[in-house]
């Protein structure tokens, strides 16, 4: 299996190819699951006392009695990138250029029963009351999806790559998601759906090996949204060039 010890994963989702024109679609931004096929679960982490990304992740539950609990959380959670304004440069296709830093050992993520997940999302507050069924349970407007096996049966897929999108076959509000595990994005029923219609665009990914650390990230402000930026001590760029100094 590739990878060393004391390397993780580093993943910048880059941009899309031309998106079908969609006046619901304003700002769309990409959200990352990372998914272990033999429990239908998110991946569960190594060591549930380390941080994954940038900071130490809390999950928080809520019981059929409507009780939350939070805890620190023992798998990868959902990962999101910016929003990206379609109507700065006026053109129909989005680009990011977003990199998450994936602080698993290689080993752990590179599994053949490991599967990064990949949706298109945007969010629209007057859709709450114009169009409230054209949103699933986050309340968020679905675009597109698609998935990256990063260990596949021919091939270990690192590098770039262009992801077919798939369209949403599925419509989940808030009761049909309480029938849901929490540790399982319902967009793996997407994933799991033998009938796909593909949607005519691509996403565009980069998987690359990174240096590992061991470092915890205080945030005086963990982003709640995906177009919330977190407010720290150190940026993604102090995270890169201290863990290039390492290797």
């Amino acid at each position: 299996m590739p990878g060393k010890a004391r390397e993780g994963l580093k993943l910048r989702v880059l941009e899309t190819g031309s998106l079908v024109l969609d006046h619901h679609m304003v700002h769309p931004f990409v959200r990352v699951h990372i998914v272990n096929l033999d429990t239908c679960k998110y991946l569960a982490k190594e060591d549930r006392t380390k941080p994954s990304v940038a900071n130490l992740e809390t999950a928080d539950f809520m019981d059929s009695g409507k009780h939350h609990t939070a805890s620190q959380a023992d798998f990868l959670l959902p990962l999101s990138t910016q929003m990206f304004d379609l109507r700065v440069k006026g053109m129909n296709l989005a680009q990011w250029h977003e990199d998450f830093y994936l602080n698993e050992n290689a080993r752990h993520l590179l599994q053949p029963n490991v599967i990064f997940l990949f949706e298109i999302l945007d969010f629209n507050p007057q859709m709450l009351f114009e169009s409230p069924e054209l949103l699933n349970a986050d309340n968020l407007y679905p675009v597109a999806w698609g998935y990256l096996r990063p260990v596949g049966a021919a091939q270990i897929h690192l590098g770039k790559s262009r992801l077919q999108l798939y369209k949403h076959k599925f419509r989940y509000d808030a009761d049909s998601k309480k029938r849901f595990d929490p540790r399982t994005p319902p967009l793996f029923l997407e994933f799991n759906w033998p009938r796909k219609e593909e949607y005519p665009s691509f996403l565009e990914i980069d998987l690359q090996f990174t240096g590992k650390s061991d470092m915890i990230l205080l945030r005086k402000h963990i982003s709640r949204m995906p177009w919330e930026k977190e407010i720290g001590k150190l940026t993604f760029e102090n995270i890169e060039s201290t863990l290039l100094k390492r290797q």
